[in-house]
């Protein structure tokens, strides 16, 4: 099962899409347009946009540092670190590293020390493999009877639940199985679901994609 993950969508690189979010946070639901280009395996750039097109949202990591420019009140972050989680930028607790293979229609997978396979408890004929380490529970991967992933369930410490991605849809571009619909719980409650309307497969990569100066190049 682990071989076979690890060679979903073999050959491609990069992945460019447009679409549309929700994301559910304590203080509301919050919906936008996206674009994005992301490229394995931790370097994107997305554009967040408002119902009417304005640009609301830029964000870009390169491999090793993370920046966003929020074009409403000109707020700059930026910040270098290897794999950053991305819950203080945007709200939602996902390393970078995984938005990038969820985007790119691969599974991101946890290190581990041990592997176990049960039948799934929704009695819907599929199996889950489930990835473990010294600290208990890393990863679970649910299967569907036809052998494609459903469900994947991430933990953190102690086993704490960090979020769950299911796969609501799916398609297939220039023989590359992509995501059409993805819907993230995270551990806290927050939730975010992801519509792609449109994807191209190996766009051609300008240099200088996944970096962002600041405005005014300051």
């Amino acid at each position: 099962m682990l071989a076979q993950l690890a060679q979903v969508n073999a050959g491609l690189e990069a992945v460019k899409g447009v679409g549309s979010f929700t994301l559910w946070l304590p203080e509301g639901a919050h919906s936008a347009r996206v674009a994005w280009i992301a490229a394995a395996p931790d370097r994107i750039r997305l554009h967040v946009f408002g119902l009417l097109g304005q640009g609301q949202l830029i964000l870009a990591a390169d491999g090793r540092c993370i920046t966003l420019h929020a074009a409403a009140d000109g707020r700059f972050y930026s910040r270098c670190a290897d794999d950053p989680d991305l819950e203080k930028v945007v709200g939602f607790p996902i390393l970078v590293s995984d938005l990038v293979s969820l985007l790119m229609g691969r599974i991101p997978l946890r290190t581990h020390s041990r592997t176990r396979v049960t039948t799934d408890d929704a009695g819907a004929g599929g199996l889950v493999l489930s990835l473990g380490g010294f600290w208990g529970s890393r990863q679970k991967i649910t299967f569907d009877a036809e052998g494609r992933v459903r469900e994947v369930a991430y933990f953190g410490a102690a086993g704490r639940l960090r979020y769950r991605v299911v796969l609501k849809a799916r398609c297939r571009v220039d023989g590359y199985a992509l995501p059409r619909a993805l819907l993230l719980t995270a551990g806290n409650g927050r939730r975010l679901r992801l519509e792609v309307s449109r994807c191209w497969v190996n766009p051609v990569l300008k240099p200088g994609i996944f970096t962002l100066a600041p405005p005014g190049g300051a």
